[in-house]
């Protein structure tokens, strides 16, 4: 071997022999296998007791006293101190700059960008010192100058978006059925005299469904007089002459108890998960709710069947209030009779798939095309009569309005009376107007202002004690209703010489309402309030004004206010 590479091992070898002898004999009491010039269990020199090289001991490589190594007082890996796992130096981690728990940076509760949480907490209006004559919470637009419309015949308005059109039904004092059809750009009306009936009731608007864009569908009936519904389609330039459909061959009219009844009332609806069906839901048989559907448009019809076969109680078998998810549920909400009739309590189901639910999405009825119907009490009942809200004891409900949110849950108005007011002359049947919402499991109700007056006031021939102003919900916002009364609901001591309309907004999914007035210092009567189907930006909120004796006897104008984002 070569006499350099020799001198080499020798070298190494002693190398070796020097570090064996350190480690058998080290200075420091580590346990270590070496000696690095503390004593602290590690093998670094930082007098603490990891290995990392800084100076403290939380097992990371920096000195912020943290367990991770981003240079922060907190522990949660990223570059901030606000304790969660994103940098925008707010207390969530969902990537934005506020603290709200949503995806946006408006500061507000919501992911849908703007700032008002979908209108909670309440924005209020700027509201003047005092109310001129005819104030209202917005610029108002007219629709016909002849009209009025009960609430059971829907859809009264719609919404065309993608047709740019508003659909507005009434029925006029001269007993002409009207159809208008408003454009949103021009704001050019465009009303259709459908047919005239024998006399004038506001029963008999119509109710309107949206074909297909720019096209429609309108159904109408006479209040308890005919057994012949009518219908006429507009196919985006003209309305079709009116037909008439006749349900003399269903039996009609139907005796029950010794009294005759006859159709009254249309609902329609369109169903897209079923092929584009649609559904027409009249009061006929037996006075129970029955349906027809069409496959075409509404060019022919057939005989679909009952939803209920309650008991005809007093007048008829309940009064039902629908609404059409557009894909495949139509929720009903009800009563059993006329609250003159019975001590009323009012019920909630809902049809899907050719069956009918409860609810809780309980199967009531397993084929409602069938000749079998269930009776309404086999439903979910929302308030009973007698229950207590608020306070007061409520007795002979009436419905207003039902709708299915988009999250799933569903909310009701209704009214009820605290008086019996057997005796007419006698009694003042103190009506109350309530909410109820249902979560998934169960019904929660809220009372939320007295109802007024009745609107047959000063009649000694024809005494209707349970027609009241009426109520709407907002089926594109869950936290909004809007009442129309002559009591006002901020506080309830002041009363109104003429219905006025108010807004109410609830935070709390019901339990509590705040109030703003829509219309304030009217001259006439304002009624009988509906909100359309739009979305969260935009809203229609429609009505009647005017002198309104009766049902049969009414000088109003259908009217609307129109909010859309800019």
């Amino acid at each position: 071997m070569n006499q350099y590479v020799l001198w080499l091992l020798c070298l190494a070898l002693l190398a070796g022999l020097a570090c064996s002898e350190s480690k058998n004999n080290q200075t420091d009491s580590d346990d270590e296998s070496s000696a690095d010039g503390d004593s602290d269990g590690d093998t670094d020199s930082d007098s603490d007791s990891d290995s990392d090289g800084d100076t403290d001991s939380d097992g990371d490589s920096d000195t912020d006293g943290d367990s991770d190594s981003d240079g922060d007082t907190d522990s949660d890996g990223d570059s901030d101190t606000d304790g969660d796992s994103d940098t925008d130096g707010d207390s969530d981690s969902d990537g934005d700059t506020d603290s709200d728990g949503d995806t946006d940076t408006d500061g507000d509760t919501d992911t849908d960008g703007d700032t008002d949480a979908d209108v909670c907490p309440a924005v209020g209006v700027d509201l003047p010192a005092t109310f001129p004559s005819g104030w209202t919470a917005g610029d108002v637009t007219v629709f016909n100058n002849n009209g009025a419309w009960t609430w059971y015949n829907d859809e009264r308005v719609l919404i065309d978006v993608e047709g740019g059109k508003i659909v507005v039904g009434s029925a006029s004092s001269s007993s002409g059925i009207d159809v208008v059809i408003h454009d949103m750009t021009s704001g050019a009306n465009n009303r259709k005299t459908l047919g005239s009936l024998s006399y004038a009731d506001d029963h008999n608007n119509p109710g309107i469904v949206i074909t297909e864009p720019g096209k429609y569908f309108a159904a109408y009936a006479h209040h308890n007089k005919e057994c012949d519904s009518y219908f006429a389609t507009y196919d985006g330039s003209s309305w079709s002459s009116t037909v008439k459909y006749g349900w003399g061959g269903k039996g009609c009219p139907w005796t029950n108890n010794g009294s005759t009844s006859y159709v009254t009332y249309n609902n329609l609806y369109k169903m897209s998960a079923e092929g584009g069906r649609l559904y027409n839901l009249v009061r006929s048989v037996e006075t129970s709710p029955t349906f027809l559907y069409s496959d075409d448009n509404g060019k022919s019809w057939e005989w679909g069947g009952r939803i209920t076969a309650s008991d005809k109680l007093g007048y008829n078998a309940g009064y039902y209030k629908f609404w059409g998810n557009g894909v495949d549920r139509i929720d009903f909400f009800a009563t059993e009779s006329h609250p003159r009739d019975s001590n009323t309590s009012v019920y909630h189901g809902y049809i899907k798939g050719e069956k009918s639910y409860d609810s809780t999405g309980k199967e009531v009825d397993g084929n409602i095309y069938d000749s079998n119907a269930p009776k309404i009490q086999e439903f979910t009942k929302v308030f009973a009569a007698g229950g207590n809200l608020g306070g007061v004891t409520l007795k002979r409900l009436w419905n207003f309005d039902v709708v299915l949110y988009d999250d799933g849950t569903n909310a009701v108005l209704w009214q009820g009376r605290e008086n019996e007011c057997a005796d007419k002359n006698n009694c003042d049947p103190k009506h109350h107007v309530a909410y109820s919402r249902f979560d998934g499991t169960s019904w929660k109700s809220t009372r939320l202002v007295k109802g007024g007056r009745t609107l047959y006031r000063n009649k000694s021939d024809w005494w209707e004690e349970d027609y009241l102003g009426g109520a709407a919900l907002d089926p594109d916002n869950p936290h909004v209703v809007y009442v129309s009364t002559n009591i006002d609901p901020r506080d309830e001591s002041k009363e109104y010489p003429v219905n006025e309309i108010f807004k109410g907004v609830t935070c709390d999914d019901g339990a509590t309402f705040t109030w703003e007035p829509v219309t304030m210092n009217s001259k006439n009567e304002n009624l009988r309030p509906a909100v359309p189907k739009w979305d969260k930006k935009n809203t229609g909120l429609f009505w009647f004004r005017g002198s309104y004796q009766t049902a049969q006897t009414y000088t109003t104008e259908v009217v609307g206010l129109i909010t859309q984002e800019n």
